[in-house]
This record gives structure tokens, C-alpha cells and sequence, in this order.
């Protein structure tokens, strides 16, 4: 049995589409018989925990940590605001 996987939309009439090249690649015509297996892909929650998470990630830096620092301190900007109370 040839077989092949590819992700695809239901079609608003129901229908699932089968791009060019599979067919191809499976000689199908249009009586061709197959067997349709369907899983439906995870969608990812805008919210959650696991996308929250991918936004962080470990320090990558070649410097040792003085030349980090001292690059920290060459890089403030002193500010002669006045605070009032």
C-alpha cells in the first residue's frame, strides 16, 4: 500500500483537499479507492502556559562576566531629574 501525509483544511463543503502531488505520487484518479485516517492538529491557546514559556530562553553571551558588567556600566546613562515629594 503506498501512502502519504500531508496537513490540509476542511473545505467549507466538507470536503478535505489532496494536493497535486500526492495524487501524483499515488497514482490516484478519480475512482480511485482510499483509506482516509484523520487527526486533528493541537492548536496552540494564544494564552498558554507553553506559549508564554517560548518567549524565554537562557543568557547566550561569549563575554566573561567583568566585560559584562563593565559593558553595563559603560552603557548607563546618568538622569539630574528632580523628585519632588
Amino acid at each position: 500500500m503506498k501512502t502519504a501525509v500531508y496537513t490540509t483544511s476542511i473545505l467549507p463543503d466538507g470536503h478535505l483537499a489532496i494536493p497535486k502531488e500526492v495524487k501524483k505520487k499515488l497514482d490516484l484518479t478519480g475512482t480511485s479507492k482510499v483509506k482516509v485516517i484523520i487527526a486533528k492538529e493541537e492548536e496552540e491557546k494564544t494564552g498558554s502556559t507553553q506559549g508564554f514559556l517560548k518567549l524565554f530562553g537562557t543568557w547566550e553571551d561569549n563575554r566573561n562576566a567583568n566585560e559584562i558588567i563593565d559593558d553595563i556600566y559603560e552603557t548607563r546613562q546618568s538622569s539630574k531629574r528632580e523628585t519632588g515629594l
